[in-house]
């Protein structure tokens, strides 16, 4: 769902532009890490890998922000809480 909903806001906001979509993420990191071609990455998988002589650029359009909400329980872990935090 997630993909889907990335694909839209990508779509709408880059109508002219041509994707490569890929399915795998080893796939998808095999692919960037051995071509010049233009990826796109969270701050969430930025803040576990970096990807060698690439300059990442925030995109702070509006469009490109989503909120995301989880429900848990007051027993867990905090240090999984502070995963999404």
């Amino acid at each position: 769902m997630i993909l889907l909903l990335w694909e839209e806001v990508v779509r709408k906001n880059l109508p002219n532009s041509n994707f490569i979509l890929q399915d795998s993420l080893d796939n998808l990191r095999i692919l960037v890490d051995n071509s010049t071609i233009s990826s796109f990455a969270s701050n969430l998988t930025l803040s576990q890998r970096t990807i060698p002589n690439r300059v990442a650029v925030r995109i702070t359009d509006k469009s490109a922000k989503e909120d995301f909400y989880i429900a848990y329980s007051n027993t867990l872990d905090k240090k999984i809480i502070n995963l999404f935090s």
